[in-house]
């Protein structure tokens, strides 16, 4: 598995940008950017175009959108206000770019557009972007969240919690059969959105080796998780009796159920601005990390190609 930029931290996990969307201000006219990214594109896999688009907003009101290499996404021209004198929306010099770093940042292609965006674009607004942490050695069921708020799903194996596209939207799968390795690897993925608070779930790490400690818990709450493993080991069906429990206990005893212990996953902010800071000089955008700092920082290593 590659990565164009990564972090380990003290749990030798595996921290990622996984998929960023930026927006720019053109710096040349829309005609000669739409030019050039169809020249960039040229040639390239699984290409599409939509072209003159009319104002809509499944298409994020953007007035072309190209596609190329299997999930790179570029849009040019985004609608504005109604001008009344020529009735019609004023069509802003603005550029969206959507790609996965990680993915793609070998591809040649991917090296002309970094290109145009220093050439033709002024500095961006990083609008959306996928924050991954990789567990080596976890498997999907070993990685929980009991207490959560936001929308459950479960589809294909893949937990989510939230809604997609929106901010604190999580999901939780299974990496290694995605790149069709034999390793076990599970990731946790966050998505953020611009001008939102940073909204993680509380993620419960199973540790396999050791049985859960009930005395943290009231002897009323042990007896109750007792029982309910009994319940499990006989092949009983116990569902019913958690929906019947006040939500305080039920998120209470849900650790100790499955008789393993579990330890609370910490989260380090530092690296998270550590990636964001690279994506920055990357991408051509501003950052302010998670202090409300604005990020500028010219000792980085040079790009990882010409």
């Amino acid at each position: 598995m590659e990565y164009y930029y990564c972090k380990e931290d003290k749990y030798n996990n595996i921290h990622s940008i996984d998929n960023v969307i930026i927006t720019y201000f053109l710096t040349c006219t829309l005609d000669f950017a739409l030019g050039h990214i169809k020249m960039i594109s040229d040639c390239s896999s699984n290409y599409w175009e939509k072209l003159n688009v009319s104002r809509c907003s499944r298409y994020c009101y953007f007035n072309n959108i190209i596609h190329f290499d299997d999930g790179i996404y570029l849009k040019l021209g985004k609608y504005g206000m109604w001008l009344e004198d020529s009735k019609k929306f004023e069509l802003l010099p603005k550029f969206q770019l959507e790609v996965n770093p990680n993915k793609h940042f070998k591809k040649d292609s991917f090296k002309r557009i970094i290109d145009f965006i220093e050439h033709y674009c002024s500095s961006g607004n990083l609008d959306k972007y996928d924050y991954a942490i990789d567990f080596p050695g976890k498997s999907v069921d070993d990685i929980q969240i009991f207490s959560s708020r936001k929308e459950k799903g479960l589809y294909k194996g893949t937990k989510y919690r939230g809604q997609r596209n929106k901010n604190g939207y999580c999901k939780i799968y299974d990496k290694g059969k995605e790149q069709k390795t034999d390793d076990i690897i599970t990731r946790v993925e966050h998505t953020c959105c611009r001008n939102c608070e940073l909204s993680f779930e509380k993620l419960y790490i199973s540790d396999s080796g050791n049985t859960a400690d009930l005395s943290n818990i009231s002897a009323s709450r042990r007896l109750l998780v007792k029982s309910i493993i009994r319940l499990r080991e006989n092949g009983i069906e116990y569902q019913d009796l958690l929906d019947e429990l006040d939500r305080a206990t039920k998120m209470r005893i849900m650790p100790y159920i499955s008789n393993t212990n579990y330890t609370v996953y910490e989260y380090d902010l530092n690296i998270l601005d550590d990636l964001l800071s690279h994506m920055s000089i990357l991408f051509h955008f501003d950052y302010t990390d998670s202090n409300g700092l604005m990020m500028f920082d010219d000792t980085l290593d040079e790009l990882p190609f010409d």
